[in-house]
């Protein structure tokens, strides 16, 4: 897929590939796949095809007007695309860092190339952002010296919106362009970062209090179809947390796996913890795993949301379980507060 997406000569060509991710899966989860690995298969072939549609807007611009002199630029793939833990449920977090002897030349292009780009992307079939995390928005598309004090504005608040749009940063992966920009640019702010106490405490916080979805008697807590959102529950605070503690101790892995396999043997993490969360998060991506698929099969949009009904016995203890561990968080990140 990754071959056929660099390969595609046209937008159709890109959608069509595009189609046949949900099919390959299913085929990886029919040979039980380890579901982190299928979310790093997915997750490359959402950086193989940001590349591609970058370089097709870039190619289409300059047929209109030429690339400014002596700009050079990197788009990059924010969230969980750039941890390498993207499912079915997909759209578009992206961004783009450059640097040009004229700046207010070099924005103009990069704004009209970039919004191009996400168009592309949204064609294709990835939805655009309703964050509004793209390249085309002035605030994710940003010269080296401008993004420098974008992060340095993030670290020194304590707005919810600050701390998300960092926590998404920190995940960054170059897919197209001059990579060292981006690779430069995550290095000095993990630095920044893991001098800055208060905003580690804040992202640790947010990441401690988050509730499972558990009622009384360790019950589902669902919604009125049924249904329970794994992500804010389930995952989002297991990889908070590693994101935490890698900014903690300066640790440049980017998934959540790779962060915790970083912390083993870290004296001020306790390890058994560590080890729950880390098989929790792969039990709760297979099951948001498995609801995707059982959705797209049925037409129905996929999400994070999953139906316990359409679980067996033995998967609703192991999700359990694992809901269980994420109570756990605040553990690996000592008192937040304190």
């Amino acid at each position: 897929m990754t071959q056929a997406l660099s390969n595609a000569a046209s937008i159709g060509e890109l959608a069509e590939v595009w189609k046949k991710l949900a099919a390959a899966a299913r085929a990886l989860v029919a040979e039980d796949v380890d579901p982190r690995d299928i979310a790093a298969i997915i997750s490359g072939e959402v950086c193989a095809l940001t590349a591609r549609a970058a370089r097709m807007a870039e190619i289409a611009m300059n047929v209109s007007a030429k690339k400014p002199e002596g700009l050079q630029f990197a788009v990059f793939v924010l969230g969980s695309g750039g941890r390498g833990e993207s499912l079915l449920a997909l759209d578009q977090d992206n961004a783009i860092i450059f640097e040009a002897p004229d700046e207010a030349t070099a924005q103009a292009w990069l704004k009209a190339m970039a919004t191009r780009m996400n168009a592309i992307l949204d064609e294709i079939g990835v939805p655009l952002c309703k964050g509004g995390v793209m390249a085309r928005n002035d605030t994710w598309r940003q010269s080296s010296a401008s993004w420098r004090k974008q992060v340095s504005s993030w670290l020194s608040k304590s707005d919810p919106q600050d701390i998300m749009n960092a926590d998404i940063f920190f995940d960054a992966v170059p897919v197209y362009g001059e990579a060292a920009l981006a690779e430069d640019l995550r290095a000095d702010a993990i630095a920044a970062a893991s001098k800055t106490e208060a905003f580690l405490k804040l992202m640790s916080l947010s990441a401690a209090t988050a509730s499972p979805p558990l009622g009384w008697f360790g019950r589902f807590s669902t919604d009125e179809t049924g249904r329970m959102d794994l992500k804010k529950g389930g995952i989002m605070p297991i990889f908070s947390a590693a994101r935490v503690l890698a900014l903690r101790y300066r640790i440049f892995a980017r998934s959540t796996r790779e962060r915790f396999a970083a912390l083993r043997g870290n004296p001020t993490v306790p390890q058994r913890t560590l080890e729950a969360l880390g098989e929790a998060h792969g039990i709760l991506l297979a099951a948001i795993l498995r609801q995707q698929l059982e959705d797209i099969e049925n037409g129905i949009p996929p999400s994070n949301r999953v139906d316990s009904a359409i679980l067996s016995a033995l998967e609703k203890e192991r999700l359990k379980w694992a809901l269980e561990q994420v109570k756990s968080v605040g553990d690996v990140l000592g008192d937040p507060i304190a």
